[in-house]
């Protein structure tokens, strides 16, 4: 094979794979509207359409709650690395194991009970006309926090 029939394989083949890769990039599905990265709060306030009282109300409730949250992951974390030291001794004794599942399971369970009076102390702010509104966003809060934990940690 000559060098110009070498060359002209080459050629054609990165102009090929030029062409797809532009196709690509044209034609990737695009999102859906409003499914910008919008964080939690703020699809909260747009969705029960909170007044600049409400707004005020509300970031404090998220403050308190934050900082709640943090206060049992610490707490947690504490117990993981309380855990995982028990790998290093030769014997476990299974009474510290299971007492240190049991506390996660205890904190693991606050939290899920500091989520759910959370949205109650949101629903208490919201007004008559608002609580239609509120009944549809409860059905969805599972799907809201998905991967809300990753952005955080960004």
């Amino acid at each position: 094979m000559s060098k110009n029939k070498k060359y002209s394989i080459l050629i054609i083949s990165l102009l090929v794979i030029n062409t797809i890769l532009v196709g690509f990039v044209i034609i990737k599905p695009k999102r859906p509207l409003g499914k910008e990265n919008k964080n939690p709060k703020e699809v909260i306030i747009k969705k029960l359409q909170f007044n600049e009282a409400q707004i005020t109300l509300y970031t404090s409730l998220v403050k308190q709650h934050r900082k709640a949250i943090k206060e049992k992951d610490t707490q947690i974390r504490s117990s993981k690395k309380n855990l995982y030291t028990l790998l290093s001794n030769h014997t476990i004794v299974t009474t510290q194991k299971d007492s240190i599942f049991t506390s996660l399971g205890v904190l693991q369970k606050d939290i899920e009970m500091l989520h759910f009076k959370h949205f109650q102390d949101i629903k208490k702010i919201c007004n008559p006309s608002q609580e239609e509104s509120f009944n549809a966003l409860a059905k969805n809060l599972a799907s809201l926090f998905k991967g809300q934990k990753k952005r955080q940690k960004k």
